[in-house]
């Protein structure tokens, strides 16, 4: 009697486990997945940024004026900011598609 009974208890529990698989996998995208990928991007994104601006420094040096040295971080702030609008769009891209994927 006590073996049947602890059948329907497991299928019970079973059934609970089933109906919290969305909710534990949004769990997981949100909590896990999302602060890795944008943990991940922004360290890449770090990198990217200071190897430009190491690249920017070195080229400092070799400038022989001053309208060469105004010409050249013009053209390094505007690479910048374009970088930095790229980035804000992937993250929120990575942050779409890690949120929206389909549960597995």
């Amino acid at each position: 009697m006590e073996e049947a009974s602890a059948g329907v208890g497991g299928d019970q529990q079973e059934v609970i486990l089933k109906g919290a698989e969305p909710i534990v996998s949004l769990w997981r995208r949100t909590l896990v997945d999302l602060p890795a990928t944008i943990v991940a991007d922004t360290l890449n994104f770090a990198a990217q940024r200071l190897q430009s601006r190491r690249d920017y420094l070195a080229s400092v040096q070799s400038c022989s004026s001053v309208p060469e040295m105004v010409d050249l971080n013009a053209k390094f702030m505007c690479q910048a900011v374009n970088d930095y609008g790229a980035e804000a769009e992937r993250l929120m891209e990575d942050m779409r598609t890690t949120l929206l994927e389909k549960p597995q």
